[in-house]
């Protein structure tokens, strides 16, 4: 979605849900017009790094 590269995980629910589909372009509208949106999502893309780290 960030990079335009395919997708790199799948995800299988369990019980009923509700999904919605963004598209890559929709997506980046949403990141420029929301700034705390755009922050919110670095820092858990920033944990997410940190924690990867410390499986290597």
């Amino acid at each position: 979605m960030i990079d335009g590269s395919p997708r790199s995980a799948t995800a299988i629910a369990q019980s009923a849900v509700d999904t919605l589909i963004i598209d890559r372009s929709a997506f980046l509208n949403i990141v420029r017009a929301d700034p705390e949106f755009a922050m919110h999502l670095l820092t858990i893309l920033s944990v997410r790094m940190r924690e990867l780290n410390c499986l290597v």
